[in-house]
């Protein structure tokens, strides 16, 4: 969490007397990454790039929980958690904890209309499963087609149509 808006170094700007720093989040993970990666030197073992990218995601995604919560899409849920398949200790539940700290660290008129926004990503994650490991599809033709935008439900039962027996 502490260096979940250090991207805002460099972003911050003044547009329309509103401070504003868009993309502080990429940003911040891009320069999180480096600064472990160079710096800290955790790049050589497996725990080593699990830790960082823990942490460079948790970075990237801390305020998405917010977004995800006002529009309720459930796709957008499923994808952030098989962020857990790059970094194996990244959870939505952590991610949900950094976001929620963000709200409250801070002062906003809007500050209750997050938290519950939080605490809607909150509930849709739990409902499908995935607040605390990645979604489980039912084989890996319904993950493919599914986050490739196909209209199908996530919870769907695709056949494997793509192999085939070849008699010789």
């Amino acid at each position: 969490a502490l260096f979940h808006d250090v991207g805002k170094t460099v972003c911050t700007k003044v547009v329309n007397d509103e401070i504003t720093s868009p993309n502080h989040a990429i940003v911040g993970s891009e320069m999180v990454r480096e600064y472990f990666w160079k710096s800290l030197e955790l790049s050589g073992t497996k725990e080593y790039q699990n830790f960082r990218e823990t942490i460079c995601f948790l970075i990237k995604y801390h305020s998405n929980p917010v977004y995800i919560g006002m529009d309720k899409k459930e796709r957008k849920v499923i994808k952030l958690s098989l962020i857990q398949e790059l970094a194996s200790d990244f959870t939505l539940n952590l991610l949900y904890i950094v976001s929620k700290a963000d709200v409250l660290g801070r002062i906003s008129n809007d500050a209750q209309y997050q938290l519950n926004c939080i605490n809607e990503f909150k509930n849709i994650s739990k409902t499908l499963d995935c607040y605390t490991k990645a979604f489980v599809f039912y084989n890996d033709i319904t993950k493919f087609r599914y986050l490739n935008g196909k209209n199908i439900f996530y919870n769907d039962q695709l056949y494997d149509d793509s192999k085939s027996e070849v008699i010789m």
